[in-house]
């Protein structure tokens, strides 16, 4: 019985000294689960300060890209606007001239009234696009003061008629009366490119910011 007893004790011995080859390989698989965390969180910690500065490049860039096609449009709807309120001036004064002419008293009065209207319906589309602001706020007076001088053009033309069509008469009967109209919209001319100036350098300093950011960022990681 003590023979029996030695032999257990030798086996048990040896089963603890030397683990079942199961046993080692569990083991194996925990340690490499945990390298394999650890080198997953070092990687996405390296990562992070990347994906922060391409997602704010790519935030800036949208902004970027926003506020030049916007701008531009503003600029350009204003200088549309700029180019038929000169042909509508240009219009009376061709009425002026050639007023003697019925046919051609008729088509330059006719293109004047055109003229406007076009002036009028620009005008009220870029009132609308504009945001709350001082040039909104120019182009709405600019609208304001041209249907006056519309009003005023109406009455020198009747006093060119009754002065059997002498330009004379015509041009003192309006003098003047564009020129409040041509400075608003000179003034809204200006502000509108300051403003498309100043969005565009806003969102460059945004661009810039985020690429100082990422760097900053990858600079502490690494």
């Amino acid at each position: 019985c003590n023979l029996i007893g030695i032999g257990l004790c030798i086996s048990a011995r040896s089963v603890f000294a030397h683990p079942p080859q199961a046993t080692i390989w569990t083991d194996i698989m925990k340690l490499l689960h945990k390298l394999l965390l650890v080198t997953a969180g070092t990687l996405a910690a390296a990562a992070i300060p990347g994906l922060v500065g391409i997602v704010q490049l790519n935030d800036a860039s949208q902004t970027f890209a926003r506020v030049i096609d916007v701008q531009v449009a503003h600029e350009r709807q204003t200088l549309k606007l700029l180019s038929i309120f000169k042909v509508q001036v240009q219009e009376w004064k061709n009425t002026l001239l050639r007023g003697k002419d019925p046919a051609a008293l008729q088509k330059h009065w006719a293109a004047f009234g055109a003229e406007e209207a076009k002036v009028q319906s620009s005008a009220n589309a870029l009132r609308d696009a504009l945001p709350e602001g001082e040039a909104r706020d120019l182009i709405g007076r600019f609208i304001q003061a041209h249907q006056a001088m519309g009003i005023a053009y109406r009455t020198g033309y009747g006093e060119f008629q009754g002065a059997d069509f002498d330009a004379r008469v015509g041009d003192a009967a309006v003098k003047g009366v564009d020129r409040s109209a041509a400075d608003l919209l000179d003034q809204a001319a200006e502000r509108i490119s300051k403003d498309a100036a100043a969005a565009m350098a806003a969102a460059e300093a945004t661009r810039v910011r985020a690429i100082g950011l990422s760097s900053s960022l990858l600079a502490v990681m690494t």
